[in-house]
């Protein structure tokens, strides 16, 4: 097990969560420069399936991002329960719980990302979040 392959990729996570927290929290250019920083890290051929069951290209996700600026201040986005899945060399699998707080109301979800540790980061091929709260 590549060890620091393993730290990269958990480092992405939250670096990524860090982004989207600003994109739903703060309007015009902050959420537009959050955007532009996150985009990259998905791969051409990203897709998400969202927890109501929606499978979403990398297209719709920029568009949904590009949309959601400063649409959810106060919002509070917890990542924890990081826990590899699979890795072999550079890819990588990652579970791990999304909490999001919102005037007073908490969803919760359990998330798998696979990654591509490159020299240049982290690259995403494909999320899947299922809802647990």
């Amino acid at each position: 097990m590549n060890d620091q392959n393993l730290k990269v990729a958990a480092q992405s996570i939250h670096d990524v969560h860090v982004l989207i927290h600003t994109i739903f929290t703060q309007p015009g250019d902050a959420a537009q420069a959050a955007t532009q920083a996150l985009m990259p890290v998905f791969a051409e051929n990203f897709s998400m399936v969202t927890t109501g069951g929606q499978i979403v290209t990398r297209a719709q996700v920029q568009q949904m991002f590009e949309g959601a600026a400063g649409a959810r201040p106060g919002l509070q986005i917890a990542v924890d329960a990081l826990q590899p899945v699979w890795h072999a060399g550079p890819h990588v699998a990652l579970r791990y719980r999304e909490i999001h707080t919102l005037a007073g109301i908490v969803t919760a979800r359990y998330s798998t990302a696979l990654l591509e540790v490159t020299a240049s980061g982290v690259l995403w091929h494909a999320l899947h979040e299922t809802a647990i709260v």
